[in-house]
């Protein structure tokens, strides 16, 4: 069961066709400076990368099955052929 929390402050919502489009709150954790990629921002972009490798790993993963499935097929389909083939030359 949630606990009852007063809070203080101001908060100011923007929304355009669905999606919020800004935000201001003086007790806000949002930190600009971290959100943005630019030159003057607080955030180590170097720190994206292994966040990146790891979000990506499930769709790196299916595309390599995949690929050994087609693989797999397209042998199937060639010893296919080479069977019928070798039928028709009897």
């Amino acid at each position: 069961m949630a606990e009852k929390v007063v809070l203080a402050g101001e908060v100011k919502l923007k929304a355009y066709e669905g999606a919020v489009v800004g935000r201001t709150s003086h007790f806000s954790l949002y930190d600009t400076a971290l959100a943005t990629y630019d030159v003057s921002t607080t955030f180590d972009q170097t720190w994206s990368n292994g966040f990146i490798e790891i979000w990506a790993m499930p769709t790196a993963v299916a595309n390599a099955r995949i690929r050994e499935h087609s693989n797999k097929l397209m042998q199937v389909k060639v010893a296919a052929k080479a069977t019928t083939q070798a039928r028709k030359a009897k």
